[in-house]
């Protein structure tokens, strides 16, 4: 069974842990989403009982709807890394709307549509460029720092530029500039 995460709204990824020979004091926990196009870190906590909590925040504008992928859940303790749970994943909306639709003549009544209103997906070039533009903001990089950055930030760009298979690499800077 893949495990459903959502557009639309925050996912709170639970569990417990039991380290034997490794001290949960100190343990860091994530989740790592990897997809055909991007991969993603979600950073969790665990208490001293050994609960934890991975917020995995809404995925619009990061992951559009029907993406596929590995999800992997990791733990280091005391410089170990363990792997202890992975699952396929899937993208999806957590709301949607059926309308049943009935004509208006006589005809037409006796014929009935199921119509399902689904979400407008945002273009792939738009949603390429707002993930990137996310990613700049979350590591600090504003317009006033870019170019200072720009050792460290274009090979991460370029990268990226290149995975998502894009055309036009003036255009997709311009247009990370004009959002960060």
């Amino acid at each position: 069974m893949k495990y459903e995460l959502f557009v639309d709204k925050q996912e709170i990824f639970e569990c417990n842990i039991k380290l034997e020979g490794a001290s949960i004091n100190n343990a860091k926990a994530r989740i790592i989403l990897e997809s055909e196009n991007i991969n993603l870190i979600f950073m969790g906590e665990i208490d001293s009982k050994g609960n934890c909590k991975v917020p995995i925040k809404k995925l619009k504008n990061i992951l559009p709807e029907s993406t596929e992928g590995k999800m992997t859940f990791e733990v280091i303790a005391d410089d170990t890394y363990f792997e202890p749970w992975s699952s396929d994943f899937f993208v999806k909306a957590s709301k949607s709307i059926k309308v049943e639709v009935k004509g208006q003549t006589e005809k037409e009544l006796k014929k009935k549509a199921i119509v399902e209103v689904k979400k407008v997906v945002e273009d792939p070039y738009e949603s390429f460029v707002n993930t990137m533009v996310s990613y700049l903001k979350e590591v600090g990089i504003t317009k006033k720092n870019f170019v200072k950055n720009k050792k460290e930030v274009k090979p991460i760009i370029d990268e990226y530029f290149k995975k998502a298979e894009l055309e036009d690499k003036n255009k997709f800077l311009k247009d990370i500039l004009k959002k960060i």
